[in-house]
C-alpha cells in the first residue's frame, strides 16, 4: 500500500517551516519586541474572545459562560496591558527554576560521603547551573534569543526535509514511469 501526500500540504509545510525561521530570527534579534507584539496579539483575543463570552451570556443566563467571560477577561487583560512583564516573569521564572535546581544539586553533592571525581564533576555542574540562572536573572533576553535560534535550527531542518521530500517524489515519479512500461517483444514467434 503506497500512500501519497498531497502537494499543497507540502507547499504549506514549506512556508510554515520559512515562517519558523522568520519568527526565530525576530526573536533571535529582538526579544522584547516580539514577546510584547505577541503579548498584544494575544491580550486582544482574550478580550474579544471574553467580550463575546459576556455576550453569550446575557443571551443564555448561564454560569459558566460568565465564569469563562470573567476568566478570559483577566488574562487578556493582563497580556495586553502588562506585555512587558510577561518578559520579565518569564526570565525570572527559568533563572529561579536554575538557581534552585542548582543549590538542590549542590546539596546534594556536598553530602555525598565520597570525594572522588563524581564529587567534583557534580560540584562543578551544581556551580555553573547556578552561574546560569544568576546570568538569566540578571541579563536580559538571552533565553528568549536562544530559544529563538533553537527556533530557526528548527525551522531550517523543516525546511531542509521539504526540499528533500520534493526531490525524492519527483525521483519517485519518474520511477513508476518506468515500472510500468511494457516491452513489446517482435520477434517472439506465436
Amino acid at each position: 500500500m503506497k500512500i501519497e501526500i498531497n502537494t499543497k500540504y507540502k507547499k504549506n509545510s514549506l512556508l510554515l517551516s520559512i515562517a519558523t525561521i522568520v519568527v526565530g530570527a525576530l526573536l533571535f534579534t529582538n526579544p522584547e519586541e516580539f514577546i510584547k507584539i505577541l503579548s498584544y496579539i494575544l491580550g486582544a483575543i482574550f478580550l474579544i474572545y471574553s467580550i463575546s463570552q459576556f455576550i453569550f451570556y446575557y443571551k443564555s443566563k448561564l454560569n459558566i459562560t460568565l465564569i469563562s467571560a470573567a476568566a478570559t477577561f483577566i488574562i487578556g487583560f493582563i497580556f495586553f496591558f502588562l506585555a512587558s512583564a510577561i518578559e520579565v516573569a518569564i526570565r525570572y521564572l527559568i533563572g529561579a527554576w536554575l538557581l534552585f535546581t542548582g543549590i538542590t544539586k549542590l546539596i546534594d553533592t556536598l553530602s555525598y560521603p565520597n570525594k572522588d571525581n563524581y564529587f567534583v564533576t557534580n560540584l562543578i555542574i551544581a556551580i555553573l547551573i547556578m552561574i546560569i540562572g544568576f546570568y538569566i536573572i540578571l541579563v536580559s533576553n538571552i533565553i528568549l534569543s536562544t530559544i529563538g535560534i533553537i527556533i530557526m535550527i528548527y525551522g531550517s531542518l523543516e525546511v531542509t526535509n521539504c526540499i528533500v521530500n520534493l526531490f525524492e517524489q519527483k525521483k519517485e515519479k519518474k520511477e513508476e514511469k518506468i515500472k510500468d512500461a511494457v516491452i513489446i517483444n517482435k520477434n517472439k514467434k506465436d
